[in-house]
């Protein structure tokens, strides 16, 4: 039977569908892993080998065995974009959520990836959003800070709330203000982002702009009616408030 497994394995790596069917006939599972602990699944789905995978599922291979690394069939096809075998997965019952391994789940793949086509699979699926990516962000603060708008899109409308964090403190707006991506800004604030919400350091998405001198973002704060408090404005404030009053002057000046 040790035989069959590897024969298995390296006839799944060539593609030959013929070979393939004999030697599950004769009786090898079709949920043999190598050493590796890559499963015949895993490796089918890597190569894109959409009719292998058909064959292997046919034959009761498990959906959501985890390789090495906490991979799943499921979560390297959205990886590497193959939608089309994604979807046999999931019709074949595979979970959208597992692994929870952080950077491991499918969703959490396809975010990293930028494919919004996929993430709007996973989603129809049931994909719960609150996955962390391989860099500890959220699936929104990644895309937030990559400036996916498709992709934040899809996530908010799915139920993600605007100021979700990851492991660090920083909500999605302040990824998005702090790489000055406007559009971003006013998509999160459209879906009630705060941008009074501080991180572990005391620092907030509008004192964030206020330092940058981001007045394309402060004017989008002020149409949600958000302006700058700056604190202490005495001798010794800070460059922060004078930024802020020079913003608030120039909006004065527009009305």
């Amino acid at each position: 039977m040790s035989g069959d497994k590897t024969e298995l394995l390296t006839l799944v790596r060539r593609g030959g569908i013929a070979p393939i069917k004999e030697v599950l006939r004769r009786g090898a599972s079709a949920n043999a892993q190598d050493t590796n602990g890559q499963t015949a699944l895993i490796i089918a789905t890597s190569f894109c080998n959409e009719e292998v995978v058909s064959l292997l599922l046919k034959c009761k291979a498990k959906t959501d065995s985890k390789g090495k690394n906490g991979e799943t069939a499921l979560s390297v096809a959205a990886q590497k974009g193959y939608e089309n075998i994604a979807k046999l997965l999931l019709l074949h019952g595979a979970s959208p959520n597992g692994p929870n391994i952080r950077g491991k789940s499918a969703l959490s793949q396809a975010v990293t990836c930028g494919n919004s086509s996929m993430i709007a699979l996973l989603l129809k699926h049931g994909a719960t959003t609150n996955v962390l990516c391989a860099n500890g962000d959220t699936a929104l603060t990644f895309a937030a800070g990559n400036n996916y708008i498709e992709i934040a899109q899809l996530l908010l409308s799915a139920g993600t709330p605007a100021d979700q964090i990851g492991s660090s403190t920083r909500t999605s707006l302040f990824r998005a203000v702090v790489n000055g991506h406007a559009k971003m800004v006013k998509l999160l604030m459209d879906h009630g982002a705060n941008p009074n919400r501080q991180d572990s350091q005391s620092i907030s998405p509008m004192l964030l702009a206020v330092q940058n001198g981001n007045n394309d973002i402060l004017h989008i704060f002020s149409q949600f009616g958000y302006f700058y408090q700056p604190q202490g404005l005495g001798i010794g404030r800070t460059v922060a408030a004078f930024a802020a009053v020079d913003f608030m002057t120039t909006i004065g000046n527009m009305t």
